[in-house]
């Protein structure tokens, strides 16, 4: 509610794309209008909306004659004729408000601050301006050095890119793996055919159902179609072993597929209902919700389909050969029930014993589970997303935005020197913690201005107090 209320007063907050740079050099000639030149072909771009960087920075002075202040780029010319480079370098520096926020003196590291438009980011297409941005970057990888890149848009779009990518090579392996079984297991290329069927349609209407309700392909929807093969391949395995077995006893495959359906049917009905059951999710959190959803009708879906499919095709196929009823009467697979059997009868009460044993220890491990809000929890620490991503945390505390609301109830509270001297405070303290990046505020701004006043002098970059003018 607070996060929806705040959006409306002021916008989006996570449209902001980080890229970081050594700056230990950064001042000079080539390597200063570099970066201006990076800024200028970024900002060019549909859907950007701003860059920000020492290149492209303004400054406010005071004209006393004309009794205003005066605003003006601190770079402009590009042959550093009428500015030198060290000119340049002196503003930028003697402005406090920019240092922590675009560059780092203490290690030499620089930022780039580029707005995005939000829609843009929401359309799959257009959101393609961020990975162009990372490649006219990269462009001046020779000039400026390596480049990292941060800020949600990064994550968003990388994360986004990687979950398809990884959800297709996580399908393809698990039919493959689950091919390879069904064929050992059965010896017939028509009965993995018959089962891989039943999972490619179960997958497809899967998806489509996604897109059908309108939610999003995220890490958690990506696990819907592994999920779909490790239950349709099962309920393939339980309707054909029910097949063979009915066909090796009454020998005429017409009544060996009825008698089938009969039995197992309502068998596999109780299985994938239960199984769809415990995926739906009563929780506040929306995605996991929407997987819920999604999971549990699909699950379904393929309970109706492997009940109709793989009758369907063995009706029109031919009967069973004796090869493909080996499977019945395997001995490692009968051994190894028989051995379980053994087990379960002659030492019950061990069995209760380890089942009590791996319940406390569950339990245990439950207690040691820690929730985190971490936007890269599921990403490696060794991946590069997180790589960059720890290196501006390092040198600036950090690329995700964080904001703080203040009701100052009535309009002439805001500029009062109580209330600046708080908010001021409050910035103070969250300077003291690592976790936390230099903040914003307008009394940020209102120190500039004092700062102008006073010909651009560092020491008056202070709040504005009325006392000291009046005196003055």
């Amino acid at each position: 509610m607070n996060y929806l209320k705040f959006k409306k007063q002021f916008g989006e907050d996570g449209a902001t794309l980080v890229l970081a740079i050594s700056s230990e050099d950064l001042y000079t000639e080539k390597k200063f209008k570099a970066w201006k030149e990076l800024g200028d072909k970024i900002l060019a771009q549909p859907g950007v909306e701003s860059v920000i960087s020492e290149a492209t920075l303004f400054n406010i002075a005071n004209d006393t004659a004309a009794q205003k202040f005066v605003v003006h780029r601190i770079f402009y010319d590009t042959t550093f004729k009428e500015r030198g480079i060290d000119t340049i370098q002196t503003i930028i520096k003697n402005n406090p408000v920019y240092d922590k926020i675009l560059y780092n003196d203490s290690t030499h590291i620089s930022l780039m601050l580029i707005g995005l438009n939000e829609k843009i980011l929401e359309d799959k297409e257009k959101s393609k301006v961020v990975f162009r941005i990372e490649e006219i970057a990269e462009q001046y990888k020779p000039i400026l050095g390596k480049v990292y890149y941060s800020g949600l848009p990064h994550i968003r779009v990388t994360v986004g890119k990687r979950i398809l990518n990884e959800m297709i090579l996580f399908l393809g392996l698990s039919v493959l793996a689950s091919s390879l079984l069904l064929y050992i297991f059965f010896r017939s290329f028509r009965i993995v055919i018959q089962c891989n069927l039943v999972v490619f349609v179960s997958v497809i209407w899967a998806l489509g159902s996604v897109a059908l309700f309108n939610y999003s392909i995220t890490i958690m929807m990506a696990l819907i179609p592994p999920l779909l093969i490790v239950i349709g391949v099962p309920n393939c395995v339980f309707i054909i072993t029910r097949f063979h077995q009915e066909y090796k006893r009454i020998g005429n495959k017409t009544k060996a597929l009825f008698t089938m359906i009969r039995r197992i049917g309502p068998v596999t009905f109780l299985t994938n209902l239960t199984t769809a059951v415990g995926f739906v999710t009563f929780t506040s959190s929306e995605r996991l919700a929407e997987f819920g959803v999604i999971s549990s009708l699909n699950i379904m879906v393929v309970f109706v389909l492997s009940l109709c499919i793989v009758p369907i095709m063995a009706s029109y196929s031919v009967a069973p050969k004796d090869r493909h009823l080996k499977h019945l009467s395997r001995v490692y697979s009968q051994g190894f029930i028989e051995y379980l059997i053994v087990i379960i009868n002659r030492y019950r009460p061990l069995v209760y014993l380890s089942s009590l044993l791996l319940l406390v220890i569950g339990l245990y491990g439950m207690t040691k589970i820690i929730a985190t809000g971490n936007v890269t929890g599921d990403i490696p620490d060794h991946d590069q997303i997180s790589t960059d991503l720890h290196f501006i945390e390092q040198n600036f505390g950090g690329s995700i935005p964080f904001e703080i609301t203040v009701n100052y109830k009535r309009p002439g509270r805001l500029f009062n020197e109580t209330t600046m001297t708080r908010v001021e405070d409050i910035q103070t303290y969250f300077n003291k913690d690592t976790l936390f990046s230099k903040s914003l505020t307008y009394i940020d701004f209102l120190k500039v201005i004092n700062m102008s006043y006073h010909q651009c002098n560092p020491k008056f970059y202070d709040i504005i107090k009325k006392k000291r003018y009046a005196q003055t």
